[in-house]
């Protein structure tokens, strides 16, 4: 039997959930349970809701959220739309990062699953591998923590002040790293794809080096994130507006999750493997993006014979969850649509002619395949990961 419950939503958990969402009774989204400091949340695009204790959901996994109700007290319905992992954790499973997955809120039957997602050698950092699995099992919290600090900028410049203009500069160029458009998907993802390792950086994290010394030299959101976290004039002025600690920790989240999206470019030191997590702004649609993509090096300079692939793990507000999986190679494509939403897969099959003629405007042969997401996420993105060339923090 499907999980299936329903739980009230307090009046401060209300004010996160409402922050782009009207719900509405009747309103029916998709959610992911994420593991919360405070405990297990059901996060969705615009904000989150913290779920009751008790209920038998794992991180990773897709539920609808269904609004029941308004008045005296908001209460939605939830359903599970796939189920926990019932895989066993591995034998002799001591290691301190298996403490370290039931405190992000992993179910002992997901152990073994989750614990896929990591390369052995990161094992040995607790911090590598928080970054990792926060990275996985939060994965809208890069969206969630860059638009909670573009609202605390702006609360902070409206109350004026001699840094007035130094925190609207600042935000504005935060902005450039979020998606609120579709016209802005290139330029954010080639501006977040230049947060991955450099060279230099990757031999000093190989060698030894602490992840934080190791990635000090990254540019882009990274390098401002960190240039806030260290403006005194900032912190002052979140000081007595008495949000210094709020402002503290949303920096120190989104420092974690670029560190934990570097490390997972860096994996696979001896390939052009990289991996990008892209930011969307509330109310565009889109819950969250990472892109896996993979240009074969043996392929030399020859454009048409190379073969690629390119993995999309993403959620949207109206199709769901979706895995989308394509591969070129010597000018054909071929493309995969998993949905774990029924009427998506509908929806997608019925447009997947006009998919694949484009598609066949590009290349000398190509094929759409759209089919239902039955594995749950943990095991679809172990079974991706587990092809990838190990990073070795030990070589």
């Amino acid at each position: 039997m499907p999980i299936e419950f329903v739980q009230s939503i307090p009046p401060a958990a209300q004010r996160t959930a409402l922050q782009s969402v009207e719900l509405r009774p009747g309103l029916r989204l998709e959610a992911t349970v994420q593991a919360g400091r405070s405990g297990p949340l059901l996060q969705f695009a615009g904000g989150q809701i913290p779920l009751e204790p008790g209920h038998a959901l794992a991180p990773g996994q897709r539920v609808q959220i269904e609004v029941l109700a308004r008045e005296p007290v908001l209460s939605i319905r939830v359903t599970a739309l796939e189920t926990a992992s019932t895989a066993p954790a591995p034998q002799g499973t001591q290691a301190p990062w298996l403490a370290l997955l039931r405190q992000l809120g992993v179910a002992e039957g997901a152990l073994g699953k989750a614990a896929a997602l990591l390369p052995p050698a990161l094992r040995a950092s607790e911090a590598a591998t928080r970054q990792i699995l926060t990275l996985f099992l939060q994965q809208q919290g890069l969206s969630v923590d860059l638009s909670q600090l573009l609202g605390l900028l702006n609360r902070l410049e409206q109350g004026g002040g001699p840094i007035a203009g130094f925190i609207r500069n600042a935000a504005a160029a935060l902005m450039l790293f979020q998606v609120t458009t579709p016209a802005d998907l290139p330029e954010v993802i080639r501006r977040m794809r230049n947060d991955t390792l450099v060279e230099a950086r990757l031999k000093a994290l190989v060698g030894g080096a602490p992840a934080s010394d190791a990635l000090a030299d990254l540019g882009g959101l990274r390098r401002l994130i960190a240039e806030l976290s260290g403006h005194g004039g900032l912190l002052a002025a979140a000081r007595d507006a008495g949000v210094e600690g709020e402002l503290k920790e949303l920096l120190r989240n989104l420092e974690q999750r670029l560190l934990g999206g570097a490390l997972q470019s860096a994996r696979n030191p001896d390939s052009p493997y990289s991996f990008v997590q892209v930011p969307f702004a509330p109310g565009s649609g889109v819950e969250y993006l990472y892109l896996h993509m993979m240009p074969d090096k043996a392929a030399g300079g020859d454009d048409m014979a190379a073969s690629h692939s390119v993995v999309l793990d993403m959620a949207l507000t109206r199709l769901g969850a979706m895995w989308i999986a394509l591969q070129t190679a010597k000018g054909h494509c071929n493309c995969v649509f998993k949905c774990r939403n029924t009427e998506s897969v509908a929806h997608l099959t019925a447009a997947a002619p006009e998919m694949q003629a484009g598609l066949e405007r590009h290349f000398k042969t190509a094929a759409v395949r759209v089919q239902p997401w039955t594995e749950d996420y943990l095991e679809t993105l172990g079974k991706y990961l587990s092809t990838l060339e190990r990073l070795d923090l030990n070589a």
